[in-house]
């Protein structure tokens, strides 16, 4: 009861304050509207260029097609600028020159990567504009724009710039969001995530979106809380292929009314919906974006205060033709830690700093963004995302174009730098974007298509099952994964030999590889769950959690060295491991009962070690080889609950006493104790518990980071403590 009351109070003040917030909402007046004829443009910017002449006055002397140029509906868009040269280059040596038109996180790519990170900056241009229907709508609807109770949605609101004139942060966060998009759009994303190595993991997502505020014959009086509807396709890793993504969103979020999303799993076949899909949740190979770093940010901004720093003169990638140009491959764009210089084009633009900072008692793992907002657009141009520790984390860069036949500015390549790891991520969409078909998601649709988007797929993709691996064959692969680990010597894949395999045969033979240890003496100390965190997912191209068996020879106590001579091709991960005071069994276990089970948690690193050759696995080869477990090391600190956020602890891994990973407890399927809630109800359905007393690690927070003999890690949780190991 005492809780209720402290919720229902926090909640009341919540709502006083957000009511006052939007208060100060005030509506654009006749006398402001008219600055859109003379002072600003029509979308809001200013009409003059910058005092220097660096930046032009605003022309939007073309619509569509510019003069000049020969193009055609489905091609490649030509590039007006093609002849221009750059009017300088920016590098480490001349920084100081140029360094107040620079943002904080662009200083900090040529600061880690003074050799090889330029940035050639070009004429400025500002030729462009939208149709005239976008602009009618602005001046009708924007007087009217009105913010829901908890500033989560608009009422009453244009298909662009509500708020033409933002005067706080909340005003231009709507503007940003509500940038002019196309109103249709089918469209593939290339992925790769190029790391410190050169090596590329590399991923491909297909796409359809209907959004009919952006159309431009939407009726600005009719459909005044009409839905966004999405569909992605993934096409690669191919371990990942066949697996959709449907949802839709509306635009006034108060309440019940935001994103909904489902999503089928060709692996288990089953569609199931996906309760607060955004935020920080990892998106991409390699998980090196969040969901809401899309176009460097979308959905919800409830998590944040927002706040505007103010309008800064800056260079930008702006006009950036040359990345979609069919001379120029996927792979040519490229180069080691950042895009490669030589197709990039910077502008001196005027652009709006926008600041976000997380409110108490949310979670993200981004505690601080800046966002820089282009005032032509109100696209995203510049993103630095900071971490728990205030720390500069993430430097996102996004490129766009003008569509020609849109009519509109489209974000077509974004880089997004993880300034710790060395790696990052550039999805990019190098054709033009096709028309997509509208869905039938009206009230005429069936309801049960809308009750259950992906209902078809169910059936579509039903394959007959495998016939089950004969005993034999599954024990002598149970004995050939045993000798490899006695021989420190990797086997080929299991799951490439010619004979089926399923992930049920898989732990037939984790079991007969458990036998062999115990057989010599070991026993089971705990468990282990794998494969949790999306990051670890796309690195190693499953998509769903395994389990495997702790054993005493693999663990190590806090502090002591692992002689690597006993590993084959090691990895590391931070993890939060639980210790139950009483015994778990499925199936119907929640979150709740495994928090209420434990006695204590402490941080962990579990050394992953895949007996496969060259870590060339599939979800079968993985389960086989006892989730690929090599070794663990529990932290000597111990500590009670006590009402701690385990997905809000954040965690640091150094090696060498440099950090090389980052990570959040949600990480692991939302929050470490869902993971143990899943291994429980896994292992209860084969009539197995998780004992009192045992170790169960919760999955890891990171991705993986290889290591060698001489190598140092540590690994810190806040709220948690501390783990240490050595290699030798």
């Amino acid at each position: 009861m005492q809780q209720h009351t402290k919720r229902t109070i926090r909640g009341t003040l919540l709502a006083a304050s957000m009511m006052l917030a939007v208060g100060a909402h005030a509506k654009v007046t006749p006398d402001e509207l008219k600055q859109l004829d003379d002072k600003l443009t029509p979308m809001g910017a200013e009409r003059p260029g910058s005092k220097d002449g660096q930046i032009p006055a605003w022309s939007g002397k073309w619509l569509g097609v510019p003069a000049g140029v020969q193009w055609k509906r489905g091609e490649r868009y030509p590039d007006p600028y093609a002849a221009e040269k750059p009017l300088a280059v920016i590098t480490a040596q001349n920084l100081a020159q140029y360094a107040d038109h620079l943002t904080e996180g662009t200083k900090a790519l040529f600061k880690k990567y003074p050799d090889t990170f330029k940035m050639p900056v070009y004429p400025s241009h500002r030729d462009f504009r939208y149709e005239d229907a976008a602009y009618k709508n602005i001046r009708l609807l924007a007087p009217e724009v009105s913010m829901t109770a908890d500033g989560n949605g608009l009422k009453s609101a244009p298909p662009q710039a509500p708020y033409p004139i933002p005067k706080n942060g909340l005003e231009l966060m709507w503007d940003l969001r509500f940038a002019a998009a196309i109103g249709t759009e089918s469209a593939t994303y290339g992925q790769a995530v190029v790391y410190p190595d050169g090596n590329i993991a590399w991923g491909r997502v297909r796409y359809n979106i209907f959004s009919p505020r952006n159309a431009a014959t939407f009726d600005a009086k009719s459909e005044l809380n009409s839905k966004t509807f999405f569909r992605q396709a993934t096409d690669l890793p191919l371990r990942d292929r066949g697996t959709l993504l449907v949802g839709y969103e509306l635009w006034d979020q108060e309440g019940a009314n935001t994103r909904r999303t489902w999503q089928y799993n060709p692996g288990t076949r089953r569609v199931r919906q996906t309760p607060e899909y955004g935020f920080d949740q990892p998106s991409g190979p390699g998980g090196f974006r969040t969901v809401d770093d899309d176009r460097l940010f979308n959905g919800s901004g409830e998590r944040y205060n927002w706040k505007v720093v103010g309008k800064k003169e800056i260079y930008v990638p702006y006009n950036n033709y040359k990345l979609m140009s069919a001379a120029v491959k996927y792979q040519d764009i490229l180069g080691k830690g950042h895009a490669n210089p030589e197709l990039m084009r910077y502008e001196l633009h005027r652009v709006w700093v926008l600041e976000a900072s997380l409110k108490e008692g949310f979670r993200h793992q981004y505690a601080k963004r800046v966002l820089y907002i282009d005032e032509d657009s109100w696209n995203a141009v510049i993103a630095e995302n900071y971490d728990a520790r205030g720390q500069l984390w993430r430097v996102n860069l996004a490129g766009s174009v003008y569509a020609y036949d849109a009519q509109r500015f489209y974000t077509t390549t974004a880089f997004y730098h993880d300034l710790v790891s060395g790696a990052y991520f550039g999805p990019t969409s190098r054709r033009t974007p096709r028309a997509a078909r509208a869905p039938d998601t009206g009230p005429s649709a069936p309801p049960q298509a809308r009750a259950d988007p992906c209902r078809r797929h169910r059936s579509a993709a039903g394959l007959k099952s495998l016939p089950a691996m004969k005993p034999d064959l599954i024990a002598s692969l149970g004995e050939e994964l045993h000798q490899a680990l006695s021989a420190r010597v990797p086997v080929a894949p299991l799951s490439g030999r010619g004979h089926p395999i399923t992930v049920r045969d898989a732990y037939r033979i984790q079991q007969q590889f458990v036998a062999h240890r115990l057989a010599q003496g070991d026993r089971i100390t705990g468990k282990k769950i794998g494969v949790t965190s999306l990051p670890v997912q796309q690195m190693l191209d499953v998509h769903q959690p395994d389990f495997g068996m702790l054993l005493a020879s693999m663990h190590y106590p806090d502090g002591h060295a692992i002689p690597a001579a006993t590993l084959i091709q090691p990895r590391a991960e931070g993890e939060i491991a639980f210790f139950l005071q009483r015994d778990l069994r499925g199936p119907g276990v929640t979150r709740a009962d495994v928090l209420a089970a434990t006695e204590a948690v402490c941080a962990c690193f579990e050394i992953v070690d895949s007996r496969i050759l060259d870590w060339r696995i599939r979800i079968e080869d993985t389960v086989a080889d006892n989730a690929s477990c090599g070794a663990y090391v529990l932290g000597e600190e111990r500590v009670r609950l006590d009402g701690l956020d385990l997905a809000a602890c954040a965690m640091t891994l150094e090696k060498n006493g440099a950090v090389v990973a980052t990570g959040l407890g949600s990480a692991a399927l939302g929050h470490p104790a869902e993971a143990v809630a899943w291994l429980a109800n896994t292992l209860g359905e084969l009539g197995i518990s998780l004992l009192a007393g045992e170790a169960i690690l919760s999955g890891s927070l990171a991705a993986l980071i290889p290591v060698v003999a001489g190598d140092r890690l540590h690994l810190r949780i806040d709220g948690i403590g501390s783990c240490s190991t050595r290699f030798t």
